[in-house]
C-alpha cells in the first residue's frame, strides 16, 4: 500500500510540474513503478487513461463521493446512469487521504491551465465525443504481436506538416519498457500491402473454387458413410461405459454420488453424439448443387473485391466480413509481416516493406487449421 501511495503522489507531483497523461505513464513505465492489474490480456503498465484516473478520484485526497451513478431506470429495469454533480454526496475521511491539499491543488491548477489554453486555441467551441467510422483503413483490425495491443495510427512533425503512421498504440502511449515495438510505417503502404495480400490469392476465383470443392468433398456419400460408421463405433463404447455405470449405481457404495455424477456427463456425451449421427445421415440424403453454391460463394467475393477498390468505408466493410480475427503484426527488423485467418478457410501472410516503391510480398497461401 505505501508503494502504491508514493506512486499516486508521484503522478501529482510530475503533473504539477508540467507533464502530461502521457508523459507521465511513459516516465512510470520506465522507472518500473507499481501499476493497477491490467485486463486480462493486456499488458502491465500505466496509460495516459489511468494516469487521468488516478489524478481525478477524489478518494487520494481523503474525500468519499457516494451517489454518482442511478443503478435504475424510469421502467424500474437495471441500467445504470450518471447523475448529474448536484447530486453527489461528499464525505470527509482523513485517514483515507494519499496527497496533500497542496500536491492537489498544484496538479489540478495546472490542468485548468491546460484547459484554458486548449479552449482559446479551439475557440471556445465545446468538445463532443461522437462514434464516427474510423477515415484510417486499418483502425481496429491490427494488433501487435509483441505485446498484443492495438496497431493504431501515430503522427509525427516532418517541418510544417504532419506525417502520419502505422504503430503499435502500447509502444506510443506507455513506452518502450512496457512494449519495445516502436516500428512505424507509412499509412498509404501498409494499407496497400494488406489490400495486395487480399486481393492476389485470397479472392481469386480459382482458389475460392479450390476451397470449394474441398468442402464439398467431405460430403460425397462415401465420406459421409465413413464418418457415420466413425459416429456408430463411438455410440457403441460409450453405451457400454453407461451400462457399466448404471450396474455400479445398482449394486450400491460409497462413491454412488460421483458416479450419477459422470453417469449424467455419459449420456450428455451420448445424446451429443446421437445428434451429429442424425445430422451425418440427412447429410448423406441431401443432393448438393455444386453450380449454385459456387454462383452464390463468387457473388460474395466479387462484393469483396469489388469493396477493396471504393471508399476507406467500403474497405473497412469488406475487412469485416472477410477477417475472422485480427491482423497480426510482427516487427523483423525495418519490415512489418502480418499475419490473419480469413473467412474462406485460409491464413493471409505478408510484409510491408519500409523502402517507397518497393512492392509488398503479397499472399503466402497458408491453409488455416
Amino acid at each position: 500500500m505505501k508503494v502504491y501511495a508514493a506512486v499516486v503522489q508521484r503522478i501529482f507531483d510530475l503533473c504539477a510540474t508540467g507533464a502530461g497523461y502521457t508523459r507521465i505513464a511513459k516516465t512510470l513505465n520506465a522507472e518500473g513503478a507499481a501499476c493497477p492489474r491490467p485486463q486480462q490480456g493486456r499488458p502491465a503498465g500505466w496509460a495516459p487513461s489511468t494516469v487521468r484516473d488516478v489524478l481525478h478520484r477524489e478518494l487520494y485526497r481523503g474525500v468519499l463521493v457516494w451517489n454518482r451513478t442511478k443503478k435504475r431506470d424510469v421502467t424500474g429495469d437495471v441500467n445504470p446512469t450518471p447523475r448529474s454533480e448536484s447530486e453527489w454526496i461528499r464525505f470527509d475521511r482523513p485517514n483515507l487521504c494519499i496527497v496533500s491539499d497542496e500536491q492537489w491543488e498544484a496538479a489540478h491548477a495546472r490542468l485548468r491551465r491546460a484547459r484554458t489554453t486548449m479552449t482559446t486555441a479551439i475557440g471556445n467551441r465545446a468538445t463532443i465525443r461522437r462514434d464516427y467510422e474510423s477515415k484510417y483503413l486499418l483502425t481496429g483490425f491490427g494488433r501487435c504481436a509483441t505485446c498484443g495491443g492495438s496497431i493504431t495510427v501515430v503522427s509525427r512533425s516532418h517541418g510544417r506538416q504532419r506525417a502520419y503512421f502505422y504503430g503499435c498504440l502500447t509502444n506510443w502511449k506507455r513506452g518502450a519498457t512496457i512494449c519495445p515495438n516502436d516500428l512505424v510505417l507509412p499509412i498509404d503502404r501498409v494499407n496497400d500491402a494488406v489490400l495486395r495480400a487480399l486481393a492476389g490469392d485470397v479472392l481469386r476465383p480459382a482458389v475460392v473454387s479450390a476451397i470449394i470443392d474441398g468442402f464439398l468433398e467431405q460430403l460425397l456419400p462415401s465420406n459421409v458413410g465413413t464418418r457415420v460408421d466413425d459416429l456408430r463405433r463411438d455410440l457403441r463404447v460409450l453405451d457400454t461405459k453407461i451400462q457399466n455405470l448404471t450396474s455400479a449405481v445398482e449394486q450400491g457404495g460409497a462413491t454412488i454420488p460421483s458416479i450419477i455424477a459422470l453417469l449424467a456427463e455419459r449420456q450428455q456425451e451420448r445424446d451429443a453424439l446421437v445428434a451429429q449421427i442424425g445430422s451425418a445421415e440427412t447429410l448423406h440424403q441431401i443432393h448438393v448443387d455444386r453450380a449454385a453454391i459456387e454462383g452464390k460463394v463468387q457473388k460474395t467475393v466479387a462484393d469483396w473485391r469489388r469493396l477493396l477498390n471504393g471508399s476507406v468505408a467500403d474497405g473497412r466493410q469488406m475487412l469485416r466480413e472477410v477477417l475472422e480475427a485480427p491482423l497480426r503484426f510482427t516487427p523483423d527488423g525495418k519490415i512489418y509481416r502480418f499475419t490473419a485467418p480469413v473467412a474462406t478457410g485460409q491464413l493471409i501472410a505478408g510484409a510491408v516493406l519500409p523502402t517507397k516503391g518497393t512492392s509488398p510480398t503479397g499472399f503466402e497461401p497458408v491453409f488455416w487449421p
